[in-house]
C-alpha cells in the first residue's frame, strides 16, 4: 500500500505549569469516534496506543485503563466528555492529568482533537493533528504522545565532563550488535554469519486473487513436488516448469464452503501423501483431501469434521485435529488423525502436547520444539507475542518466556456462519495464525524455530484485528538454553531474517521441490490488502538454500 504521509501540528505551547514531577498521573478518558463506517475498534485502540507510548516516560504513571473506563462511564453525558467532567473524573481517581478527545475519519482523510487538562488549575492545552485515512492513525497517535513528553517532561541535567584520568571509552552502538558479514548487493538473507543461503532469487507471475496458505506434496509419483495454493473456495494446483509458475487445475469449492488451512501428509502409510484442505461449511467443520486418481487431481473424502494440520512429535511429523464451533472458534482436545478407508479418524490423543494446550491456544497457533529432556511449546498469544511453555511437576505447561517483539500476522479469518465476515467491532474474529516452521537448519542438533513477522497498517497491532499489512519478513530463531528443556535463562535469539518484502506474507515453507537435494524457501505474498490498493494479487517468491 502507498503510504501517505502524515501533516501533525500543535497549535498550542504547553505552559510551564505542566512540566512534570516525579509519578505524576495521567488518565487518558476513552476515545470518541466520529466516522461514518463502524469503527468501535479504533475507539478501544487509541488509549492503548497512547497509554503505551505516553507511559514510556520515565516520571509518567499511566492509571489502569479498566479504572478510568469506569470512571468516564458514570460522567458521560449525551456522549462527551465535557471540561467538567474530564476535572471530576481526575479528582476522583487522583490524577493530576487527564488526555481525552475525539478522532473523526471521513473517507481518506482523519483528524485528532486532543485535549490535556491539568487537574489542579483546570488549565487546558489543546492538541490537534491530521492525516490521510484509517492508515494515519498510529502515526498522529505516535506524534501526539512524543510532542506531549518533550514538552511536558523536564530538562535533563547536564552531563558532567569526564577529564582525561576520568573519562572512560564507551562502545560504539554498533560495536554492540551481532557481528555481520559483508552482503553482496542482491542477497536477499540478512544473516550474522553463514548460514548456506544463496544469492538467487525467483519470483512467480502476479495472480489474481488472495491466495491464504500453501502447501507441496508429490501426490502424483512423478517425483517433482507440486503447489497447492489454498483460496477461500477453491484451490490452484500448480508446477513450477522452466523457471515459470504452470498452472494444472484448480479445484472449486462443492458448496458454501470456506477454506481456510491447508497440509500435505501421508495419513495411511502407503508411501504417497494426500493434501488435507480445512473447511468450514456454516459455521461447522467440513474438510476434503487432494488425491491423484484417474489420471487427474481428485477432491476426495469430503465432510472431514476436523480442523486439520501436521505437527511434531518427538521425531515424527503427524497430522492432528481439533474441532470448531461457532459459540467458541476452535476447542478441544488435540488429536492424532488417519486415513481409513475413505475417512478420517480419531486415532488418540496427541501425547507431544497431552492433556492439553495453555489458555487460549488452539491447533494454528503453536508448534513443539523437541528439547534434551522434554518437549518446548512455542505458541503465539492473541497479541502475537512468541511466548515458550514448559511442563510443570503435575504436567501442565507453564509459561517461562515472553518475547519483546511482535510475530505473526494473518489475514485468514474465519466466517462463522451464514454472511460474510462482520464488520469490524465488538463481534469476536476467529484466525487462522499460520505457518511455524522447526528444523534443525544449520546441523548443530538444536531445532530452530522459523515464523513469519507481518508489519500492519492502519491501527496495526492495536486493532482487534488487523485488516491490512504493509511489509514481512521471515524470521529464524533459536532457543538459547534449550539444552537445559526450558530453563528460566532460556531466551529466543534471532540467527537470521530475510529482507523486508512489501505486501503480506501470507505463508512459506522449506521445502525440496526438485527432489535434488536442496532446500528452498517459498513465499506466498499478497499485494492490495489495503482499503485504498486496489485489485489483490499474489505471487511466489522464492530463495534457494545450499543447506
Amino acid at each position: 500500500m502507498k503510504k501517505i504521509s502524515l501533516i501533525v501540528c500543535l497549535l498550542a505551547i504547553i505552559p510551564p505549569s505542566y512540566a512534570f514531577s516525579a509519578g505524576a498521573k495521567i488518565a487518558i478518558l476513552p476515545w470518541k469516534v466520529n466516522s461514518a463506517e463502524n469503527l468501535d475498534y479504533v475507539k478501544d485502540a487509541m488509549p492503548d496506543m497512547l497509554s503505551s507510548r505516553v507511559g514510556a516516560g520515565a516520571s509518567v504513571e499511566v492509571l489502569r485503563s479498566d479504572v478510568v473506563k469506569d470512571a468516564a462511564e458514570a460522567e458521560r453525558k449525551s456522549g462527551e466528555i465535557t471540561e467538567a467532567a474530564a476535572a471530576s473524573i481526575g479528582r476522583k481517581l487522583k490524577a493530576d492529568y487527564v488526555l481525552y478527545g475525539s478522532l473523526t475519519v471521513f473517507g481518506a482523510a482523519a483528524s485528532l482533537d486532543a485535549k490535556f487538562l491539568n487537574v489542579k488549575d483546570g488549565t487546558v492545552t489543546p492538541f490537534f493533528a491530521k492525516g490521510a485515512g484509517i492508515d494515519s492513525v498510529i502515526g498522529m497517535a505516535d506524534k501526539l504522545s512524543a510532542d506531549l513528553l518533550s514538552a511536558l517532561s523536564p530538562a535533563p541535567a547536564q552531563k558532567p565532563v569526564l577529564t582525561p584520568s576520568t573519562e572512560k571509552t564507551l562502545p560504539s552502538p554498533e560495536l554492540l550488535k551481532p557481528a555481520q558479514t559483508p552482503m553482496e548487493e542482491n542477497s536477499f538473507i540478512i544473516k550474522p554469519k553463514d548460514t548456506g543461503f544463496q544469492k538467487a532469487l525467483w519470483m512467480s507471475q502476479r495472480m489474481s486473487g488472495e491466495f491464504i496458505a500453501m502447501a507441496a506434496a508429490d501426490i502424483d509419483k512423478d517425483g517433482t513436488k507440486e503447489l497447492f495454493l489454498l483460496k477461500n473456495s477453491s484451490v490452484v494446483i500448480a508446477r513450477l516448469t522452466n523457471g515459470k509458475l504452470d498452472v494444472v487445475n484448480e479445484l472449486a469449492n462443492d458448496g458454501p464452503d470456506q477454506n481456510i488451512a491447508i497440509t500435505a501428509f501421508d495419513a495411511d502409510g502407503d508411501g504417497v501423501p494426500e493434501v488435507y484442505v480445512s473447511a468450514l461449511r456454516r459455521g461447522q467443520p467440513s474438510g476434503f483431501a487432494i488425491e491423484f486418481k484417474d489420471n487427474g487431481f481428485k477432491a476426495t473424502q469430503a465432510g472431514i469434521k476436523w480442523a486439520m494440520r501436521t505437527a511434531h512429535a518427538g521425531k515424527d511429523i503427524v497430522l492432528i485435529g481439533q474441532k470448531f464451533r461457532k459459540s467458541d472458534g476452535f476447542y478441544g482436545a488435540l488429536r492424532l488423525l488417519k486415513k481409513q478407508g475413505a475417512e478420517i479418524v480419531d486415532a488418540g490423543p496427541f501425547e507431544a502436547v497431552s492433556p492439553g494446550l495453555p489458555g487460549r491456544l488452539n491447533l494454528y497457533r503453536f508448534e513443539v520444539i523437541r528439547g534434551a529432556k522434554d518437549n518446548i511449546l512455542a505458541a503465539l498469544d492473541d497479541r502475537e507475542y512468541l511466548r515458550l511453555y514448559k511442563k510443570d511437576a503435575d504436567g501442565k505447561w507453564e509459561q517461562f518466556y515472553k518475547s519483546m517483539d511482535f510475530y505473526g500476522g494473518t489475514l485468514d479469518m474465519v466466517n462463522t456462519g451464514d454472511e460474510d465476515l462482520p464488520a469490524l467491532g465488538d463481534q469476536e474474529f476467529f484466525t487462522v495464525a499460520g505457518r511455524f516452521f522447526v528444523d534443525d537448519l544449520n546441523n548443530d542438533g538444536k531445532q530452530e524455530l522459523v515464523i513469519k513477522r507481518n508489519i500492519p497498517g492502519g491501527l496495526g497491532r492495536y486493532a482487534k484485528v488487523a485488516r491490512s499489512f504493509t511489509s514481512g519478513a521471515i524470521v529464524n530463531l533459536s532457543l538459547e538454553g534449550i539444552d537445559d528443556a526450558g530453563s528460566e535463562a532460556s531466551i529466543l535469539s534471532e540467527n537470521w531474517r530475510t529482507k523486508e518484502v512489501s505486501g503480506y506474507i501470507a505463508d512459506f515453507f522449506i521445502d525440496d521441490l526438485a527432489g535434488d537435494g536442496r532446500r528452498q524457501m517459498f513465499m506466498l505474498i499478497v499485494e492490495g490488502t489495503g482499503a485504498f490498493a486496489g485489485n489483490i494479487k499474489s505471487y511466489i517468491l522464492l530463495n534457494k538454500m545450499a543447506l
